[in-house]
């Protein structure tokens, strides 16, 4: 069966961050590229946390690259509130074969005083690049230039099958 090569099994850790990345941006922006070495038939998992700042009643999108395939578009992870958020995501990509190639999702939980808890489950809206994946890019966007996203803490994990 499928076996974590990462913290969770005590050995390899493809990559982590734990500086925040923190921008400005009302146009999809890069905000954390990975370096990652994911065989065809392997699956991904990323996970980190985010903070939406104050500053307007406006929301912040998350979003995916696979290499350079846009795989998640950007989509709302927080309320459209005025207020500071924060939050958990996760991102997994299953890449298994021709014609099985939307294995992947990214689920999003935050929480903000004023509207409380968001939910997020976005399924890829594209289907995975059929080859190694050599980088995953997580995009980011804020619906108002008074409001910050910044991510941190994020760690990915190359999934094994066999």
């Amino acid at each position: 069966g499928p076996s974590f090569v990462g913290p969770e099994a005590g050995a390899y850790q493809l990559e982590a961050i734990s500086d925040a990345e923190v921008t400005v941006l009302t146009v999809a922006t890069d905000l954390k590229v990975l370096t990652v070495n994911v065989g065809v038939g392997e699956g991904l998992l990323i996970r980190g946390n985010f903070r939406k700042s104050g500053g307007a009643a406006a929301a912040v999108s998350l979003g995916l690259k696979a290499n350079a395939t846009a795989v998640i578009a950007n989509q709302a992870v927080t309320a459209s509130s005025d207020a500071v958020t924060q939050g958990y995501f996760e991102i997994l990509l299953w890449q298994q074969s021709t014609s099985y190639l939307r294995g992947g999702r990214l689920f999003a939980e935050s929480y903000d005083t004023v509207a409380s808890a968001t939910t997020t489950h976005l399924p890829l809206d594209t289907v995975m690049p059929n080859v190694a994946l050599t980088s995953v890019t997580i995009t980011g966007l804020s619906a108002s230039v008074s409001v910050t996203l910044g991510i941190r803490d994020v760690v990915a994990y190359r999934i094994l099958t066999s």
